[in-house]
């Protein structure tokens, strides 16, 4: 599939079309361009599956497609308060530099007096990679948490949370 699962997060439809143009130059030079034709196919139908259209055949080849939820199981780097920032470390958001954004994350924190006061998480995916790296501000995701944004996102999103969240403790209190 030209532009379907696996392929890159920041897809375009001029990449996508590249791509396909690619793929069928591929295609126009491969010796067995129909997958039932190929010697090696043929042969694992014969000697593996019982052939083609087989209960064998079937029970190895086939799938079933449904949610791939991702993990949703957290790491607690530092215990808290009223405030969560869970930070996905996922795959993409990792390679986006996720790792680097909770530990600026992290000495803000430690900075401001607010570690020990705000739970910091590292947790997987929030299913926006192509926004990555996300975090979650009280369950509140917020794409593009570069860490070049860390101290934006720190001074904008975190800190008049903390501050809401703290109001809000003080009056159920």
């Amino acid at each position: 599939c030209v532009g379907g699962a696996g392929q890159a997060a920041h897809d375009t439809l001029p990449q996508r079309a590249q791509r396909a143009k690619g793929l069928a130059c591929i295609d126009q030079g491969c010796a067995h361009r129909q997958s039932h034709k190929n010697v090696a196919v043929q042969e694992l139908y014969a000697r593996h599956l019982e052939g083609p259209n087989s209960d064998a055949a079937h029970d190895a080849l086939h799938t079933a497609y449904g949610s791939r939820r991702r993990i949703e199981e957290s790491i607690t780097l530092s215990e808290g308060g009223p405030l969560t920032v869970s930070v996905c470390v996922g795959t993409c958001c990792f390679q986006h530099g996720a790792y680097t954004t909770m530990q600026k994350l992290s000495k803000l924190l430690r900075d401001h007096e607010m570690d020990g006061t705000v739970e910091l998480r590292a947790t997987f995916c929030f299913e926006e990679c192509v926004h990555g790296p996300n975090i979650a501000v009280n369950g509140k995701v917020i794409g593009n948490a570069t860490p070049e944004r860390a101290e934006e996102i720190f001074a904008n999103e975190i800190l008049p949370a903390f501050a809401d969240a703290g109001r809000l403790q003080r009056v159920s209190s």
